[in-house]
């Protein structure tokens, strides 16, 4: 018949744990990534924007950094590397936000909209502006110098 012992740690053992410890941890924990937070303007045919989100994409490849366009055309950025990047400019998915509120207020068009915290008026931009690979919009992001964002509808 079999008996159990407890396990117990020697003082050769204790050396080892601690050294497969600390691996673990080194191995399983990544670099944070190093990001600036940063804002801009966004203005379609050289007006600012009331409503709508930026989207930046690196051009090398990476994750997407995305931000609200508020009432006056800015927009702020969180923990976004530095880098070059290609940008969308959307409005789309305001558009039935905007169709309903101008219904209910008897058409007119160009009418100021809110929902929840947001409110301005509805401008669409070209289908193109919507995907950063479309846009043709560039721009670099450095510390401590707001980006401007320009498009056009033509």
């Amino acid at each position: 018949m079999m008996t159990s012992r407890p396990l117990v740690a020697t003082r050769s053992s204790l050396p080892i744990g601690m050294l497969c410890l600390v691996a673990m941890l080194l191995g399983c924990t990544r670099p944070a990534a190093v990001g600036i937070d940063t804002t801009g303007t966004a203005r379609l045919d050289g007006t600012a924007l009331e409503m709508g989100m930026v989207v930046f994409s690196p051009v090398g490849g990476g994750d997407s950094h995305s931000g609200t366009i508020l009432k006056d055309g800015s927009f702020r950025l969180y923990a976004i590397p530095p880098g070059r990047y290609r940008v969308a400019v959307q409005t789309s998915m305001y558009a039935g936000m905007a169709a309903a509120a101008e219904k209910a207020r008897g058409g007119g068009g160009g009418q100021p909209v809110s929902m929840r915290e947001l409110e301005g008026t509805f401008r669409a931009v070209p289908k193109k502006l919507e995907d950063p690979t479309t846009s043709g919009i560039e721009v670099d992001v450095r510390p401590n110098a707001p980006v401007a964002i320009d498009a056009k509808s033509t």
